[in-house]
């Protein structure tokens, strides 16, 4: 569930990880004289838990908030036109609809 949870926040994060400190931190393993497994195998370690991380914190951040303002949002029309419905039909203005049939 957990990653279910924060999984839109990896999904957008990932690659600018992977493009920028996974890119980096290759370059700099190989040109330190690693060999391509061994670099790939740490820039791995780095980055899946780094965008794990990013996940969470952008669900935290942004999710949450979101979902939460979107409930309040829909919570306040939902119950505005609630309202308008509760009018009793003879003070509601007549809507005629025209058969063209």
């Amino acid at each position: 569930m957990w990653l279910g949870k924060i999984s839109f926040g990896v999904y957008l994060c990932h690659a600018p990880i992977i493009m920028s400190l996974g890119c980096w931190l290759y370059l700099e393993l190989r040109n330190s004289g690693w060999g391509h497994g061994p670099s790939i195998a740490a820039v791995t370690a780095t980055v899946v838990p780094l965008s794990l991380l990013g996940g969470w914190i952008l669900y935290h951040v942004a999710d949450r908030p979101s979902v939460w303002i979107g409930k309040a949002l829909a919570v306040r029309l939902l119950s505005e036109r609630a309202t308008q419905d509760a009018v009793p039909i003879g003070m509601r203005p007549e809507r005629h609809f025209h058969s063209t049939v």
